[in-house]
Parts: C-alpha cells; structure tokens; sequence
C-alpha cells in the first residue's frame, strides 16, 4: 500500500516479503530504534550476510516501526530479489 507523500504522490510501502521477512528477524525488538539496535537484534536471530549488509547500510535514524525500517531496507543499496531469506541459526 502506497503513502501519501507531502507534495500528493504516492510513496510506495515497502515489500511485504521485506516486511514479513523482517517480522521475523526482529521480532525481539521494541521500536523505536537505532540502526544499532536493529542490528544488534538481527544478529542476535542469525540473519544471513546478505540481510546483515543491508541493514549495516541503513540511514541513522530513530525508526518508530517495523515498517519504517523496512521501507529503508528496500531503498538500500545490495540484493533485493532473489536473495534467500534470512535464517534462524
């Protein structure tokens, strides 16, 4: 589902396979967070490479939800489809 945006387009959400992903990965966390805590938690689940590099290139900023960090997520730079989900070591 797309927001409005201040100038009225829209912005699109982010992947609900990103979300849902994500949901998984940082289930432990309490928004709002740091890009740290959003790491710290993702490796404390035994994110893969590929998920950790993602969320290591997160802008610092105070995420209020889930889905705020995954909307920043989708716009990092690195593998977006294709890449294999994140697994619980």
């Amino acid at each position: 589902m797309a927001a409005p945006a201040s100038n009225g387009h829209h912005v699109p959400g982010p992947d609900s396979g990103v979300l849902e992903m994500l949901s998984s990965v940082l289930s432990s966390l309490s928004f709002p967070a740091r890009p740290w805590q959003i790491i710290a938690a993702a490796e404390a689940y035994g994110a893969d490479s590929r998920t950790m590099t993602r969320l290591h290139q997160l802008p610092s900023a105070t995420y209020p939800s889930l889905r705020h960090v995954a909307q920043a997520y989708g716009n990092a730079p690195g593998p977006r489809r294709g890449a294999p989900p994140a697994s619980h070591r």
